[in-house]
């Protein structure tokens, strides 16, 4: 199951807040999510750091989407209050939809143009549908619009959040001295996502909250199994 907390608080908004929608919308655009992840070549395992980053601000967009809808928790990046009637299927599938879109748009090399062309295809068609079934009107459009500037805020904030970094870097310095890293020997010369630590966590202070400390200093080949001792 992806991202089960956020999950867990967008689908008791869905089922507290008022309007025609189906019981699991916020599922069905986590599933949609998956279907388009898969589609971009990102999921299962190519690129488990851009994947879940993208679920993570998805299912913020449409928290914050319900909770404009119905207020029942403090919201991460989008703070208003929706029109009574406002469609929740709407703001559901919008507030999905444009995380889904910008996000997967802006994923580079080592992705194929073809792969994430093929995502975004993927989440218009899901979008597409889900706004079929929603019977034309103020509620829809009212739910479209606040879907959209949930999104927004969710994008904004996480805007230069460092996760613009290289996801493999063949140029990383080695060092060749015990406990000094280097490329792993028999894999590719490359280091992965070297710079991913420096990414703005969504809920941490910064990443290295509750990092332990370092390990023992390698002067000897002995010195780290002699203090294990």
């Amino acid at each position: 199951n992806r991202v089960p907390t956020l999950m867990g608080l967008t689908a008791l908004s869905l089922g507290a807040a008022s309007g025609v929608a189906r019981a699991d919308a916020v599922t069905d655009w986590n599933a949609n999510a998956g279907a388009a992840a898969l589609a971009a070549c990102i999921a299962p395992t190519d690129n488990p750091l851009h994947e879940s980053r993208l679920y993570a601000m998805l299912h913020l967009a449409v928290h914050d989407a319900l909770n404009a809808i119905q207020r029942r928790s403090r919201p991460y990046a989008y703070d208003a209050a929706a029109p009574a009637g406002t469609s929740i299927a709407a703001a559901v599938a919008a507030a999905a939809h444009d995380v889904l879109v910008s996000q997967i748009a802006r994923i580079g090399a080592p992705f194929p143009a073809s792969c994430i062309a093929a995502g975004i295809a993927r989440a218009e068609a899901d979008y597409a549908g889900a706004l079929a079934a929603i019977g034309d009107g103020a509620a829809k459009a009212q739910g479209i619009a606040l879907g959209q500037a949930a999104a927004a805020a969710v994008i904004a904030r996480r805007a230069n959040d460092g996760s613009d970094t290289a996801l493999v870097d063949p140029g990383f310095p080695q060092g060749s001295a015990p406990g000094v890293w280097r490329f792993t020997p028999g894999s590719p010369p490359i280091a992965f996502a070297a710079g991913w630590g420096q990414v703005r966590p969504f809920v941490l202070q910064h990443a290295a909250q509750f990092r332990p400390g370092p390990p023992l200093a390698v002067d000897c080949a002995g010195k780290p199994l002699n203090n294990a001792a």
